[in-house]
């Protein structure tokens, strides 16, 4: 039976598709394509669905979603204690357990509130600026274009869910081009379904553009935190003009 990456090449190229093509109908980066198609990574279900969809191709065939069965959980027993008549002493013992409750409650209100007051500590940021031209078949025209990466970081234990991105490609001071990505496919670049500090490593946007339409490329972010804070965050990447040599 053909592998997963047999499959996507030859389902691409029977659709007439280049890999450029393809990953701009699915939302992600090229060289994403280009990985799948050598066998080194695979897509997630959701979008191995939707590379069916654009493909006219079933590739779950063989592949079911994982699932976790919850355990029931261990039926308890409730012991009814035998009613007594209330003494005074147990009558003060009562109200001191309640009065340290209380403030134990208290304590903790107070510290849940100065936990909601924070926002996330989020930055945007492009990883190489200007991204340098390079060389591949696969970009349009002349061979020609530029892969280039944005990253997002979240330095505080506050996780912050990114909503939506916008992304603006330029000439010169002039937008000649914008592409929307949602938070699936924001999704398939995180370790969960939001962004902490606990993440092993930033979470990277990867894409590309063909030369020599645009000369810099602005990322637009959005989202909220775990408080409800609306967070937006904004860079720019420089595209670099100068070929490379051959």
């Amino acid at each position: 039976m053909a592998t997963f990456a047999e499959q996507l090449s030859a389902a691409r190229k029977a659709a007439n598709m280049t890999q450029e093509e393809l990953s701009a109908a699915v939302h992600v980066a090229r060289n994403t394509i280009s990985n799948w198609e050598h066998g080194r990574t695979e897509p997630d279900l959701d979008t191995m669905r939707l590379l069916g969809q654009v493909l006219h191709v079933d590739f779950l065939i063989g592949k079911a979603d994982p699932q976790e069965t919850p355990a029931d959980p261990d039926p308890s027993t409730q012991e009814t204690a035998p009613s007594r008549k209330p003494q005074k002493k147990k009558i003060i013992g009562l109200c001191a357990a309640l009065l340290a409750i209380i403030a134990v409650a208290v304590v903790l209100l107070v510290s849940h509130n100065a936990k909601m007051s924070k926002t996330a500590e989020v930055t945007l940021t492009a990883l190489y600026d200007p991204a340098p031209m390079i060389a591949d078949p696969d970009f349009e025209d002349e061979g020609l274009g530029w892969e280039f990466s944005f990253v997002i970081t979240n330095t505080s234990d506050i996780p912050f869910k990114p909503e939506k991105a916008t992304m603006l490609y330029y000439k010169d001071d002039s937008v000649a081009g914008n592409m929307d990505l949602d938070y699936a496919f924001l999704r398939g670049c995180m370790y969960g379904d939001t962004i902490t500090s606990a993440d092993p490593a930033p979470v990277y946007i990867n894409w590309g553009a063909s030369y020599p339409l645009f000369t810099s490329v602005k990322l637009q972010l959005q989202g909220t935190d775990a408080n409800g804070h609306e967070i937006k965050e904004t860079t720019t990447v420089t595209l670099s003009q100068e070929k490379p040599q051959e």
